[in-house]
């Protein structure tokens, strides 16, 4: 169903494989690699497979209208679901949140508040919340968090890893990808939390479970002049 005017490059053949393939994905290509269309041809291919029953792109809300646009022009018979700000107004939300349920879509598409606003069961969030709350018990009792690393953790980006984790579990570990032009942006702090977010289980499975042990494993301190 692609434009057969759009011929992707092997990078991009090469990333939507990897997300078909293999479990959750980054895409960390810089900017104007093309991340977009390889996460829409991830999308119907996912859709095509029957990987996926139903696919969502989370976008900045400057985006959506060119998401959807460009959506579009490399699947030109895609049915898309794009979500407008009335949509999330609170008297139409649950009727949209029902249409996602029962649409036979290839893709929704919206902002990163309107995804905010879609909740996780009160009692998996509770379970979780107090999974963590073990994990960083367990933290504090072995080691004194390392300094200079901020640990104020928003609400947003909570939300978000809540999601992941409960996506991660009903889909084995697989159905989420990021995908960024700055995967690492400040500091080395970043790659703990992306694996945290896509990776949780890997982790795990090291003995891995905050990120002090993390950058006991992987990284290094050095001290440098910094131009």
């Amino acid at each position: 169903g692609m434009n057969p005017a759009i011929e992707l490059k092997p990078h991009q053949k090469n990333a939507v494989a990897r997300i078909l393939l293999g479990g959750n994905t980054l895409l960390a290509h810089c900017v104007g690699a093309g991340k977009s269309f390889e996460m829409m041809a991830a999308c119907m291919e996912q859709k095509r497979l029957g990987l996926a029953n139903k696919t969502i792109m989370v976008v900045p809300k400057p985006l959506i209208g060119q998401t959807a646009s460009e959506f579009l022009r490399l699947y030109p018979s895609a049915n898309i679901l794009v979500a407008t700000e009335r949509d999330f107004e609170k008297s139409r939300r649950k009727q949209f949140v029902s249409r996602i349920a029962t649409g036979d879509y290839d893709c929704i598409i919206m902002s990163h508040s309107q995804f905010e606003k879609i909740p996780i069961s009160a009692e998996r969030k509770e379970r979780m919340l107090n999974e963590q709350i073990d994990e960083i018990s367990y933290a504090i009792d072995e080691m004194k968090d390392v300094s200079g690393i901020s640990s104020s953790g928003a609400k947003k980006s909570t939300d978000m890893q809540l999601k992941c984790q409960y996506l991660s579990e009903i889909n084995d570990g697989r159905g989420i990808v990021f995908a960024t032009g700055t995967p690492i942006s400040n500091t080395m702090c970043e790659m703990y939390v992306m694996q945290l977010y896509l990776q949780k289980a890997a982790l795990e499975e090291m003995g891995i479970y905050h990120f002090d042990s993390w950058a006991a494993n992987f990284g290094e301190v050095t001290t440098a002049l910094e131009l």
